[in-house]
């Protein structure tokens, strides 16, 4: 299957290649120019902290407000691209401007439950911070957050595609769709790592540095956004649409 979903990626891509990449740079694009100019104007302290491993490391503010455009920007291009996947299954034919009202009209409830999940998952890890200290035994923390990283990747998706309306029922649909092919999907979640490992090659100081990151940043969402929808696709195909 995995295969499978990357060649369904692939094609969705390549059917939709102009509207995707516009709506990469239209959310993710924006997002990386409020980072720039939020750096540039706030000046947030940095603060040094110890790590569950009694070494001091430093740590800007300034990374919370990366984490929050991002994720923004992230959840409207998946709900975007799985906007589109739907337009195919329907039949019906989509264009830019009205995708992207479309997307906009739904994102409230994409956003709440994307938020959902990734607090579940960062409440765990928070927790697993905590017991590091304890080797092997708080290693066994991070479990819980690790599964529930996979669990709830599709909930996009499933709002999209599936309609669904309750939070609840979306984390759940979500689990169930994943059930039975936890390390295929896991497997998938890897396949967004690619484009940043480039990223330690590119110099800071670098006159490309910061374009190059942006493109970075663009490919990256887009080619998760693709992958996601793709693998709800074929895990909806093969439990069933209902």
């Amino acid at each position: 299957m995995f295969l499978r979903i990357i060649i369904d990626a692939y094609k969705l891509f390549d059917r939709r290649w102009l509207m995707i990449i516009a709506a990469g740079i239209l959310s993710v694009g924006i997002a990386d120019i409020i980072s720039l100019v939020s750096a540039a104007l706030l000046h947030l302290p940095t603060v040094a902290m110890m790590g569950p491993d009694g070494k001091p490391f430093s740590f800007n503010y300034s990374v919370f407000i990366d984490l929050l455009v991002f994720f923004v920007a992230n959840v409207w291009l998946e709900g975007f691209v799985a906007l589109i996947a739907l337009s195919e299954i329907g039949g019906w034919t989509a264009k830019f401007f009205e995708m992207a009202y479309k997307t906009t009209s739904i994102y409230p409830r994409v956003l709440a439950a994307n938020f959902v999940a990734q607090l579940i998952m960062y409440g765990s890890l928070v927790l697993a911070y905590a017991a590091l200290s304890l080797n092997f035994i708080g290693f066994l923390f991070v479990i819980p957050a690790f599964l529930f990283a996979v669990w709830f990747s599709l909930v996009s998706p499933v709002i999209v595609v599936d309609r669904t309306r309750r939070i609840r029922d979306v984390l759940l649909r979500s689990r169930y769709l994943v059930h039975g092919y936890f390390f295929t999907v896991l497997l998938t979640m890897f396949i967004g790592l690619v484009p940043p490992l480039v990223t330690p090659d590119i110099q800071s100081g670098n006159l490309f540095f910061w374009p190059a990151m942006t493109f970075i940043h663009i490919a990256t969402s887009i080619i998760v956004s693709l992958v996601t929808v793709a693998t709800y696709l074929n895990l909806r195909a093969a439990k069933g649409a209902s």
